[in-house]
């Protein structure tokens, strides 16, 4: 199954994303026996992927990566499981693009293969 990022393809993904959980916060009183406890809501932390896709044009796929930023996105990996309402916090950061010099099994026939760094955070 392949990877992806919205509507943006990839041929691998590292890292995943980390799903929303509950923030408890615990109070102690000095003198006093036990602990107290609050739920203050559920949050997720920022995850960094970083992805790799064979493209023919480096600039559209950049350019077609940074337009997702601000939106909600369904992050889907290799593996077939998904995230859905993934905020992409910022535009991905441009890690490299290096030319393809024979195809094989896998790649499209794109001419360069490109990383991106991607900042994203589970909405829900």
């Amino acid at each position: 199954m392949a990877a992806s990022i919205g509507s943006i393809s990839v041929l691998r993904m590292e890292g995943r994303v980390t799903p929303m959980a509950e923030n408890v916060e615990v109070y102690h009183r000095p003198g006093v026996d036990g602990v107290g406890l609050w739920k203050t809501g559920k949050t997720a932390p920022v995850s960094y992927i970083i992805t790799e896709a064979d493209v023919s044009n480096v600039g559209d796929h950049v350019n077609a990566a940074k337009a997702l930023a601000g939106t909600l996105v369904t992050v889907t990996h290799g593996d077939g499981s998904s995230a859905s309402n993934v905020a992409v916090i910022a535009p991905p950061e441009f890690l490299s693009a290096r030319a393809i010099t024979n195809v094989m099994g896998g790649l499209v026939g794109g001419a360069y293969l490109v990383r991106l760094r991607w900042s994203l955070q589970a909405t829900g």
